[in-house]
């Protein structure tokens, strides 16, 4: 694997010192729970020493860093400013643990929606759960990876354009087929 991931400052605040677009996009990932490979969380450790793995999601490429006032489109998927990609991550970290996972859907289960087709993703059958869990578990995983994304931020960058109205987004879901393995890098992060 190689372990050069992009540094672009000391901290996040270097970062953000030395942005130069108005707009940073992270690269969205879904940090999962492999039960193949991995126990269930223990919160007091820190959570990437505890997974290995990701999902690269286009729907969490979500801008993260903005100059300027901005004006979001729905779940802050999209905004005023284009679409650029500038080496932060977005950590996803719904995925993270199947029982923590049962647990929130149970609760949200319960949340009253003006329009019943709103977040219905959030109120699945605990069977479609366990479902996407063993997806993750069957899943090749790509040990060799930059960690960079470029096959797949590449797309969103080319086509991107309007959503909802005057937002700038990405009109698609690109997920990757496979997992990709955290760099050691990442350890104790979070």
């Amino acid at each position: 694997m190689n372990s050069l991931l992009p540094i672009r400052g000391a901290s996040l605040s270097a970062f953000c010192e030395t942005m130069q677009a108005p707009c940073t996009t992270g690269i969205g990932l879904n940090v999962v729970h492999n039960l193949r490979l991995e126990d269930a969380l223990v919160p007091e450790r820190p959570f990437l020493d505890q997974r290995g793995h990701v999902q690269f999601v286009s729907p969490m490429c979500k801008p993260l860093v903005i100059r300027d006032r901005v004006a979001w489109g729905a779940g802050f998927h999209s905004s005023n400013y284009p679409i650029e990609f500038s080496g932060l991550y977005l950590f996803h970290l719904r995925w993270i643990d199947l029982g923590e996972s049962l647990k929130r859907l149970a609760i949200t289960r319960k949340i009253t929606f003006q329009n019943p087709g709103h977040g219905a993703h959030q109120r699945l059958p605990n069977i479609d759960y366990v479902n996407y869990f063993m997806n993750y578990a069957n899943m090749s995983i790509n040990s060799e990876s930059d960690f960079l994304f470029s096959e797949y931020t590449d797309v969103i960058a080319r086509d991107q354009g309007p959503v909802r109205g005057d937002k700038i987004g990405f009109n698609g879901d690109l997920r990757s087929k496979m997992l990709f393995q955290i760099p050691a890098e990442f350890n104790g992060l979070f």
